[in-house]
Formats: C-alpha cells, structure tokens, sequence
C-alpha cells in the first residue's frame, strides 16, 4: 500500500467486512493527504483508526428505509406496494429492522416460502429454516445473518483463553433474557444474596423440609461460572464480567450502555444466540444460569416494595418464564421450584398474570388431599388460590384459598401471624367475589385479633385495617371507612416514605371514601399526589397506576372539568377514555375507540373474562346511547347467559336492566 501514498492522485481505499480480531489494520493504512480510507468492520475497537469526524455505527435502518427494501426485496412493483405496507412494517418491526435479515426475508417472500402477510407467523416457529434464505445475486459474503454471527462464536470457540470461555457463557446467559436492557446490577445483586441467609439457606422447616421461600447453596452452584465464588474476595469480581461483556461488544453480539450499566442484543442477534443452543444440556446450563442469577438477585420478593433493580428484570423474567415452557426434567427439582416460586411472586405483585401462569405451571398443585397439610404446600396452594382469585377463576381461587386458610386454623393458635396472613388474603378474595358480608366478617375478626396483639404500626395491623375500610366502602358504611382509612394514612404518613405503595394505596382508598360524600378538594389533592409519583414509579399498563389515574379523572368529571379527564384518560386506556367520553355524549367517539378493543379481547380471552365481558357490555350501552338498538340488543344478548352464570357480580343485574332498556326503546320506536 505505500505506492498509494506516494502518489499526487487522488484516491479510495475500501477495506469491507474487517472482521479479524487478530488482524492490526494499521499496518494496511497508507499516509497521506490526497488519500480517504473507508473501513466497514463489525470490531468496535477499529473506530481508534478513524482520523476524521467519528465512527458511524449502523446498528438498524430507520423503519421507512427498511420497509422500502423488503417490499423491494420481495419484487413488489412500486405503485402496488401500499397495499403490502402494513404486513411490511410489521416484519421489519421483528426483525429490529437488520438490513441483511430484511434481504433473507424478501428471498424467502420472493422464493414463494410463504407471503409477506404469512412472514411473521411463520418466522416464529420456523425462523432458522427462513433465515437460511438468499437472494440469488448481491449476496453477502458471509451468506445469511446467522452465519454472519456465527463467525464471531467461531472466534470465541477457537480461543482457549478464560475471557473468551467466559463470554460464550455470557452470551449463553443473554440468550434466556430477554433482549432488551439487561443491568450489571443484577449480577452484584445475585452475587450479595448468595451469601445473605435470608435468602440462602440450608435450615430446614418443622416438618423436615426445605422452605420453597428460601433459595439453596444449589442455586449459588449454578450460577455462571464468571461469577462463581472465590473465597478471597468479598465482592463480584467484576473485572472478570466486564472483560467478558467487552469481547462480546467487540463482536458487536451485544451493546453496552456504560452510563446506565445496561447491556442489550438486537432482536436478531438475540434469536441466532437462543437458536444455536442446539444440545439440550448446554440449553439446560445456560437456562438454569438466568434462573439462578434472576432469583438470587431478588432479595424481597413477598412484599409489594420491592427495590427499582427488580422493574429492570421483569422482562427478562417474563422472557425466562415462557422459555422454562420447553424444559421437562429440572422442574420436578425442588430447587428448581424455588427458584420458580419467589420469580413468581415477583410476577403476581408486579400484575404481570400472563408470565404467572407459565411460571406456576412449574409447580403445580397436587391433588392428594395430604399434601396441603405441608408448609410448602400451603404456600404454593395460596399462590397458585391468588393467581385464580385475581387472573382466571375467581370461585375457584376462593376456593383454593380456603382450603389453605382452614388447614391453618386446625392447626395453629388464633394469633398465628400465618393463620391470620391466610385469613386476609380469603377476605380479599370474598371481596372480590362481591361477597361483603363474609369479607367483613372475617376482616372485623382479623382487626380485633391484631389490635390485641401487634403494635398500631405493624404492616399487617394496617393492612387489614386499610382492607376492612375499603369493604366498609362497598357497603356504604362510609364513616366507618373514613375513620379507619384516616388513622391508617396518618400512621403510614410518619412511618412510610412518600414512594411506598402501601401508603400510596391507603391515600387512594381514602380519597375514594372522600369522593364518595363529595369531599371533592380532599379527593382530588390526595389523588394528585397518588397519580403524580405512581406515574413516575409504575409502568403504565400498571393497575394501581390506572386505577388512580381513573379516580382522578371521575373527580375530574365531578366538578365538570372534562378536558383535564379526557388527558388524563387518553394515557389511561381505551376502555377508560370512551366511558369518559361517553359521560359527556360523545359516543360516536366512544364507539369509535370500543370497537376495536372489544374485537382484541374476543380474540385473546376466554368467553367468560371479566374485561372481554365488561367491555362488550359499555359498547351495548354506547350503540343504546346512539340509538342503534339493533347492534346494542345483539351485544347484551352475546353476554346474557356468561352474565347470568356468575352470580353475585353487579354486572349480570346491569344487562339484565340494559336489554330491558333496549326493548323498551325498541318499542318506543315502533309506536312514534
């Protein structure tokens, strides 16, 4: 290259796909000022040769450039391809829009493999046969995208070096992840509670077991080996996890965002690591690795303030829980089922139901009557009795739930912190089921234990008495449920920070009793405050955070300020913005928003759920609302019977009155 160099033209020096690691490209770099150099390279560390400006690093295409190459890739004529628009953006959507990934799929569409409506579908379950896809000209020189990944795995196998062991297993560990932003404190985390006996340990329960509640010295064993303990150092060595994460950044198989301590994959890359994890003992290893450090790393998994640590890892355990779905042998483990159970309390205090179910598939109720005598057995039968009572089968989880609370109260004394725990969590499913009386009953009963025997600031004092006053609520006993929901705020207010959701909650319920005898200004002030910091603290889907950001509009809506109930609403949900706008009569726009959401939760919901049922019945009263009685009458006849066959919910008296409504208006209609 030193000819160049030397000469007086001008020239370009292209150096395509420098991929070597072990390849110095400043020995192929001429000097010179009549001279520019090009270098594409998936090696971060090469961007030390860039002279002018900075590195451009092409991580993604925008989605407008990506769609317009795969509807190219695929040989849609250019004045036919509005049609295929929206297929086409859902498809670059899955693929992270990769420009190579986009080029395979259009071979595949172009080749007949299937339709760009049929891409997606199929990709899901036979992405690797779709992947091994080519254009039959312009192909890339590696071949597809995952051979492409593949050289970098092959780079790290061929080397023999710890740094390069370890990340291949840190790549592995990424794969059961989910894709998206993973911290490196939960690595730090994992590692201080695999010595913290409150969560590691060997101590066994009266009955001879091992506590489902705690983790296991097997759960610190599985861990990766990066992170395995050496008995020097008090610490996480994380020199060692760095040098790791920073060969694979390299490699450019992962990103790491320094500022924020997050590393992340692209969608792509992400599905090449679960996909090459061909041999079922290296998928186990690597699976069983994410479910050890995700659960070590939790340190507080029965309460509802959890540390920040653990809203970054629900994703990832989200992710893990629908993977655990394909293993069979290690969840007859009972460590295993450890691991599973404090994830999945995780799961049901952050109201995430669907990855509840996957992970509490992992351990299973019995069906021999003697098993629920056990301490183990009760704990997963109440979890598995709240899962029902607050996702699926209401009856049915009460009915669980009962079982639990009356094997407790044969066998232990009145005031049993247990005992009592079991008792509340029957109440608050009683109160669910609409079933005040022995809600209150049992709450009245609780309350009175606890008053004789726990100090006013106990949690649990508080907590039965913030319940028992949002029963006397649903009675309209609202005295009763100001006085015990002010005395509950006032402690919470001196022992609790501003952020606790305990405390959050109380202020909710107690607004709610204010709204209730029109105390509007005290409503509205406490609710502000509520929504204010739960919308800096809860992901919005979150229901806590809907829950108040309602209240707060139905306030709103009060003292006729519509305009800041319908902003409000808008954040909120579909379903809460068209009863907001159908409270003001514009039901051609509740319409408008319902329809759509209603053909959602027919699609993804059992007949019988409670929101697929709700939302039918508020687009029968927007069509009644409109006049349209036709539609309105064919809605409510829909959800009669569902109605009818859930006694005890409000719901089946208000369409059973809504259809008598409608034929009287039918009626009315026939006679002017």
């Amino acid at each position: 290259m030193s000819w160049l160099q030397n000469t007086s033209h001008t020239w370009l020096l292209i150096i395509d796909n420098a991929d070597n690691t072990e390849l110095d490209l400043a020995l192929f770099l001429p000097a010179g000022r009549n001279g520019s150099i090009l270098i594409t390279t998936r090696l971060t560390e090469c961007a030390k040769h860039q002279t002018v400006g900075r590195p451009d690093k092409y991580e993604r295409l925008n989605q407008e450039t990506a769609t317009e190459l795969l509807l190219k890739a695929c040989s849609v004529e250019a004045n036919l391809r509005s049609a295929d628009e929206a297929n086409a953006r859902a498809i670059v959507d899955l693929l992270g829009c990769h420009a190579l990934a986009i080029i395979q799929a259009g071979a595949a569409i172009s080749q007949n493999l299937c339709s760009l409506g049929e891409y997606k579908e199929n990709f899901l379950s036979q992405r690797q046969v779709l992947l091994e896809c080519f254009p039959l000209q312009a192909r890339s020189e590696y071949g597809g995208v995952y051979a492409t990944f593949e050289v970098s795995a092959s780079h790290l196998q061929d080397r023999e070096d710890e740094i390069a062991k370890d990340a291949l297993q840190l790549l592995n560990f990424y794969a059961f992840m989910h894709f998206s932003d993973f911290p490196e404190a939960a690595f730090e985390e994992a590692w201080k509670n695999s010595t913290n006996e409150n969560v590691v340990s060997s101590n066994l329960l009266p009955d001879g077991e091992e506590d489902i509640k705690k983790l296991a010295p097997w759960h610190v064993s599985h861990l990766p080996a990066f992170m395995r303990r050496n008995l020097r150092d008090i610490n996480l060595d994380v020199i060692r996890l760095r040098k790791a994460r920073s060969l694979l950044t390299s490699l450019s198989l992962v990103a790491f965002h320094s500022a924020r301590g997050m590393t992340r994959m692209h969608p792509v890359s992400h599905f090449w690591s679960r996909d090459r994890l061909k041999q079922p003992k290296e998928s186990i290893i690597a699976g069983l690795n994410g479910l050890c450090v995700l659960s070590l790393s939790i340190r507080y998994s029965f309460i509802v303030d959890i540390k920040p640590l653990v809203s970054q890892l629900r994703p990832h355990i989200e992710y893990l829980a629908h993977s655990l779905k394909e293993w069979d042998p290690p969840r007859h483990n009972f460590h295993f089922q450890q691991a599973v159970y404090r994830l999945s309390w995780v799961m049901y205090r952050s109201d995430h139901g669907s990855a509840l179910f996957e992970l509490l598939q992992m351990i299973p109720v019995q069906a021999d009557e003697s098993w629920i005598k056990t301490v183990n057995g009760q704990s997963i039968q109440d979890l598995h009795g709240r899962y029902m009572q607050s996702y699926d089968d209401a009856m049915k989880g009460v009915t669980l739930l009962k079982k639990v609370c009356d094997v407790r109260e044969k066998t232990l004394a009145a005031d049993n912190l247990r005992c009592l725990a079991s008792q509340h969590t029957l109440a608050q499913a009683y109160l669910m089921i609409d079933d005040d009386t022995k809600a209150i009953a049992l709450f009245e009963r609780i309350v009175h234990i606890q008053n004789e025997t726990l100090s006013p600031e106990h949690p649990a004092r508080l907590a039965s008495q913030h319940e028992l006053a949002r029963a006397y609520l649903e009675i309209d006993e609202t005295a009763k449920a100001i006085a015990l929901s002010e005395e509950v705020v006032q402690i919470q207010e001196k022992t609790l920070g501003p952020e606790h959701s305990d405390r959050l909650s109380s202020q909710h319920e107690l607004a709610r009793a204010y709204l209730s005898i029109e105390e509007l200004g005290k409503a509205i002030a406490l609710l502000e405050e509520v929504v204010q910091i739960r919308e800096k603290t809860l992901r919005p889907e979150h229901s806590d955070r809907l829950a108040s950001q309602h209240e707060l509009a139905r306030a709103y809506l009060i003292i006729e300020e519509p305009g800041k109930a319908i902003a409000l609403l808008e954040e909120v949900s579909q379903l809460e913005l068209a009863r907001a706008y159908l409270s003001i009569d514009e039901t051609a726009k509740a319409i408008a928003l319902l329809e759509p959401v209603v053909e959602i939760k027919e699609k993804t919901l059992r007949a019988n759920h409670p929101e697929r049922v709700s939302s039918i019945y508020l687009l029968a009263q927007c069509y009644r609302d409109a006049g349209k009685y036709e539609r309105a009458l064919q809605l409510t006849r829909s959800i009669e019977d569902i109605a009818q066959n859930r006694p005890g919910e409000k719901l089946a008296d208000w369409n059973a009155n809504l259809i008598g409504y409608i034929l009287d208006d039918m009626d009315m209609e026939e006679t002017s």
